[in-house]
């Protein structure tokens, strides 16, 4: 297997989100499986995009336009159908054949930050009744944000 071959297969077998981005145009040239189907997109229907539609809302790239270093930033990715992915997310810059291409590398973590604000909610909600058990100081209901606390806890530490 020659390098070009080799590459191509591990560009097609990883399971991250790929998009290969034209850094004059801000057009995407390129894009992996795992990508497409994060989009929600085939990848006909993504390549030969603007690289906006899918994430930087403002229009405005934060590497070109305002030459900032992306890297594991949460952000939102925008699906084909509307809906919307958090991803985390790693911007960089290659050079192939004099031609700079930024290669945009994200993971779908969703499901972790759906976690994160219902742990943050329930945090928040015991705050408030920790403070209304002190007032009253009730064994029931200190017993149940403790409860609740660890049970937090728990979820934030994946069990």
């Amino acid at each position: 297997m020659d390098s070009y071959e080799w590459s191509k297969s591990v560009f097609t077998s990883l399971q991250s989100g790929i998009l290969i981005i034209d850094a004059d145009t801000k057009i995407i040239v390129d894009v992996n499986p795992a990508a497409a189907l994060m989009v929600g997109l085939s990848r006909d229907d993504i390549v030969g995009n603007s690289c906006s539609l899918f994430g930087c809302s403002s229009g405005r790239c934060p590497v070109i336009d305002l030459g900032l270093d992306v890297e594991n930033e949460v952000r939102i990715l925008v699906r084909g159908d509307g809906t919307k992915l958090y991803v985390s997310t790693t911007i960089t810059s290659a050079l192939c054949n004099n031609k700079r291409y930024l290669i945009e590398n994200f993971v779908d973590i969703t499901e972790y930050e759906k976690d994160l604000q219902e742990v943050e909610e329930l945090l928040s909600n015991n705050i408030a009744e920790m403070k209304k058990a002190s007032h009253k100081n009730p064994v029931n209901d200190a017993a149940k944000v403790k409860q609740d606390l660890h049970r937090a806890l728990s979820m934030m530490a994946g069990g």
